[in-house]
């Protein structure tokens, strides 16, 4: 009875299951359990299992554009294409992992300007699956369209994603990254690829597909494009795919040759660069490509064997940028006689009678030689040469050489070749170089030149000088019997400018210009050297110009060797304008040092060498049992290994100096600890080898610093007050004078100023300078005074508070009634209170 009411079980089964998504995995499990169960409570589980998963497998249905971004969520899947989605207007379509996403019949997706973010993970893929499937259908390739990727897309990045039953995927002209993508199934290839495109990424899988591999299309890729993905095979599926546009090739010159001939052919087109390769399709014919081959031409040596078949013939040819062919290219012909150069290849006028070599092909003993229609006397010297007698007219003009041979198939008749210009010239004398500048006294050379050479006896030619107080030349010159120039000299003999002409009845004169200028100068620094003996130093050899391509010798001679030497020569290297002099002098005196190189001014210098010496003070003074620093200065830097001076006193009693110091290499001053040992004077003696001795008074004497005038033998100042005192000595000072240093123990109780007092030679204090003492903070410090040899002066210092002063008005008392017309104030000035 229920079955009669409600139908059949199955057809009611189908029904749910046509209308319940998913729900066919759900009636499998329930069937399994379908003998366990009565025949009523399993129906009322089916019922209510269908009901279940009809909730449960919710859908979204999407299509149309996409202009802002979208994101499709595990939640609202499975996703249904039911229109074309296409996103635009850059939008970001983002796709999360687990999604499921069925594409109706025909539908397909494209980016046109925006992204597509589609990233799965291994245990939660992206899945594109035919609709289909979803209905419970049996899906099968090409069921949806394709996903396209326009030159519009940016940053998309598919991975984990499957794609089954449609046709494939489309890149046109972007650089998705595809990752881990498993592609089945499809009608046609996995991926479609343009020439400008440029996916990457690796993991990729093709399955089951029409074509498993990205489809390249023929063409030229003139652009820069990747083909960066991984995992599927890129597949060139016919034609050929070039980087960069083909060649062209556009003509051959010549287009004709003959059977048995071979010349040299000219290519023009496009991109023949790196021409490696060409060919004909015609037996008989060789080609061998010649150097030289740029962008727009080529050049082509082409031998056509004696028993090639006459016809034309294509040519192709390989290049870089791949193979370009040129249909019709060259026309084989029948051999008969033809020139194909001439010896001499021009003519001069007045040249006369002269023999005219003719080289070509397929001559004849019977072949003649004509000149402009004319015959001339010819003679047979081979298949490939004749000569023939020509004369040079008087006047310029083009002689054409042609062939005539009699024609063997029609008697009395002739078979005549093409003609050959053979140009004839004016004849004009030359000198090379047209312009030259010389150096005023030296002589040069110029070369004159005749079109042809010499007859029997030679050519004579005049010359002249237009002014021969700048350059001089000979009369004449002579070319010699055969010889085509000669050289003529060229004397410079004052500054300026001059034109040389060379000349000859029937020739056209040539002419040359001389510039005669002063020669460049040399230049020797220092000017003057002064030097001790035995010692050596660098001078600087300085050049006007830039030294030539092989240098500038430059010679150097000493007047007086035994006073200095110089080497005999330097060269100043090519390019530059300077080298380095190494002088090296041998004993008191003077000399010069000249400096003289090809066509440049001489330089001198003047050495001066005299012997080295040692210098000290004038004098210097002392305190009994105190030290100071004494300077010795050498006249000349200490040698390699410094220079050792033997220092003695007079008076060991007196003063005490050290028994040596060693003056460092290259150094020319040092000091050394002068020592009062009692009261008195005496000298102190400074001497090296090859130095001329020094000798320095000493006086030991005991000199006290003082303060104040008179002394004071301390300083009390309130704060913020300042103390100004001289500072003397308690003699004059000695010779060169004294440097006092000061000095405040405590800078933040009291400062004095200024930091350093001098004394003359002769004087007892320092004039009108005195130091200025500034009282800081309460407190106490030590004022220091102190110089090279002088007994020091240590001062106590006390800061008190600073002066106050007080104002008190007294009080007046008047009776009543009464007033006061003054008033008396008091001031009151306190210190330490």
């Amino acid at each position: 009875m229920v079955y009669a009411q409600m139908g059949t079980p199955n057809m009611h089964i189908r029904r749910l299951v046509s209308m319940v998504p998913g729900s066919l995995e759900v009636l499998q499990a329930l069937a399994r359990a379908r003998r366990l169960l009565s025949l009523t409570l399993w129906w009322a589980l089916m019922v209510s299992a269908l009901l279940g998963a009809t909730q449960a497998s919710a859908q979204t249905s999407v299509g149309g554009v996409l202009s802002s971004d979208t994101r499709w969520t595990a939640a609202q899947s499975p996703y249904v294409v039911q229109s074309d989605v296409v996103v635009q207007s850059g939008a970001v379509l983002s796709i999360e992992p687990g999604v499921t996403v069925y594409m109706a019949l025909n539908t397909g997706l494209s980016v046109q300007a925006g992204a597509i973010r589609a990233l799965g993970r291994p245990e939660l893929p992206i899945r594109v699956l035919s609709d289909r499937v979803r209905s419970g259908l049996t899906a099968a390739p090409g069921d949806w369209g394709q996903w396209l990727f326009s030159s519009g897309t940016v940053n998309t990045q598919l991975e984990h994603v499957l794609f089954e039953h449609g046709r494939g995927l489309v890149v046109h002209g972007s650089a998705p990254v595809f990752n881990n993508l498993t592609i089945r199934n499809q009608q046609g290839a996995a991926i479609s690829v343009d020439l400008t495109a440029s996916p990457s990424g690796s993991g990729n899988r093709a399955e089951g597909n029409s074509i498993n591999g990205i489809v390249v299309p023929a063409g030229e890729i003139v652009g820069s494009t990747r083909w960066g993905l991984r995992g599927i095979p890129y597949i060139v599926q016919s034609g050929t795919v070039s980087v960069g546009v083909a060649p062209v090739l556009s003509s051959i010159s010549p287009n004709e040759i003959q059977v048995g001939d071979s010349g040299v052919f000219s290519l023009t087109g496009t991109r023949l660069t790196g021409l490696s390769a060409a060919s004909f399709d015609r037996e008989g014919l060789s080609v061998q490509v010649q150097p030289g081959a740029t962008d727009s031409s080529a050049q082509i040596a082409v031998t056509v064997d004696a028993a090639a078949a006459q016809g034309v013939a294509n040519l192709s040819v390989t290049t870089d940028a791949g193979v370009a062919r040129l249909a019709n290219a060259i026309s084989v012909t029948a051999s008969q006689p033809l020139i194909k150069s001439l010896l001499p290849t021009t003519l001069y006028t007045g040249q006369g009678e002269l023999a005219l070599a003719v080289n070509g092909l397929a001559f004849r003993n019977d072949t003649q030689v004509l000149v402009d229609g004319s015959p001339v006397a010819t003679q047979f010297v081979s298949a490939s040469r004749l000569t023939a007698t020509v004369t040079a007219p008087l006047m310029p003009a083009v002689l054409r050489v042609s062939l005539r041979s009699p024609d063997v198939a029609h008697p009395g008749q002739y078979i005549t070749s093409p003609s050959m210009d053979l140009p004839v010239l004016s004849a004009a004398l030359t000198l090379t170089p047209s312009s030259t500048t010389v150096y005023n006294g030296s002589a040069t050379s110029l070369t004159v030149g005749v079109p042809y050479p010499a007859p029997t006896g030679g050519l004579d030619l005049a010359i002249v000088s237009s002014v021969p107080s700048v350059a001089t030349v000979p009369s004449t010159a002579r070319v010699p019997e055969g010889q085509t120039s000669v050289v003529v000299p060229v004397n410079a003999v004052g500054l300026g400018n001059s034109v040389v002409t060379v000349s000859r009845v029937g020739f056209a004169s040539g002419q040359a210009t001389v510039q005669v200028v002063s020669p460049p100068s040399l230049t020797l620094t220092p000017a003057v050297v002064t030097l001790g003996a035995g010692r050596s130093v660098d001078m600087t050899l300085q050049a006007s110009v830039t030294a030539p391509a092989s240098g500038l010798v430059v010679s150097l001679v000493s007047s007086n060797p035994a006073v200095a030497t110089v080497p005999a020569a330097v060269t100043i290297p090519a390019g530059a304008q300077s080298a380095t002099v190494q002088l090296s002098t041998v004993s008191e005196g003077a000399t010069t040092i000249s400096a003289s190189a090809q066509n440049h001014l001489p330089s001198q210098a003047t050495v001066n060498v005299r012997p080295m010496t040692i210098l000290m003070p004038s004098g210097a003074l002392v305190a009994p049992g105190l030290s100071r620093s004494i300077p010795l200065t050498l006249s000349d830097p200490a040698p390699a290994g410094g220079l050792e001076v033997a220092l003695s006193s007079a008076n060991t009693a007196v003063a005490a100096v050290p028994a040596s110091v060693l003056v460092p290499a290259g150094q020319t001053s040092f000091n050394f600890q002068l020592t009062g040992v009692a009261a008195g004077a005496t000298s102190v003696t400074a001497a090296a080898a090859g130095h001329q001795s020094a000798s320095m008074p000493v006086t030991v004497e005991s000199i006290s610093i003082g303060l104040g005038s008179p002394n004071v033998s301390s300083v009390s100042l309130p704060k913020g007050l300042s103390r100004s005192y001289a500072v003397t000595l308690s003699r004059p000072a000695p010779v060169g004078g004294v440097t006092i240093n000061l000095g405040m123990g405590n800078a933040s109780v009291a400062t004095v100023t200024p930091a350093t007092v001098s004394i003359a030679q002769g004087e007892t204090s320092g004039g009108v300078v005195q130091v200025e003492v500034v009282g800081l903070e309460k407190g106490s410090t030590t004022l220091t005074a102190a110089g090279d040899g002088l007994t020091s002066l240590s001062m106590p210092v006390t800061v008190t508070d600073p002066v106050v002063l007080k104002f008190d008005r007294t009080t007046e008392v008047v009776g009543k009634g009464m007033r006061t017309y003054g008033s008396s104030l008091s001031v009151q000035r306190t210190v330490n209170g």
